[in-house]
């Protein structure tokens, strides 16, 4: 809160110490990094990620229990629409990597 109040400036290391941004790296290979995360990302089942997100920007403001029903709402809906999750719970389970067959859209 205090940096969005303040404005107040910080650099990468103090960003990544208190969990505001997750890695750091140097700025020569800034793009490598970025389209492997993008790469990585792209390989998820895009549903989950959609999902996911929106649980994420619904939740705000809301109580844990308002969250854990939109989180129960989500999981439903992936089952009615018969998304891939099971390969990822599954993959989970067995300690593995998920194999996506078919992560579109």
């Amino acid at each position: 809160m205090e940096l969005i109040i303040t404005g107040k400036r910080i650099d990468a290391q103090e960003a990544y110490r208190i969990g505001l941004v997750n890695e750091v790296v140097p700025q020569n290979q800034l793009m490598t990094r970025v389209k492997e995360l993008a790469k990585s990302i792209c390989e998820l089942p895009q549903g989950s990620i959609r999902r996911d997100k929106e649980s994420v920007v619904r939740g705000v403001g809301r109580t844990m229990e308002e969250r854990h029903f939109l989180e129960t709402e989500g999981i439903m809906s992936m089952f009615i629409r018969g998304d891939k999750h099971s390969e990822g719970a599954r993959s989970f389970v067995e300690k593995r990597d998920p194999k996506w067959e078919d992560h579109g859209l």
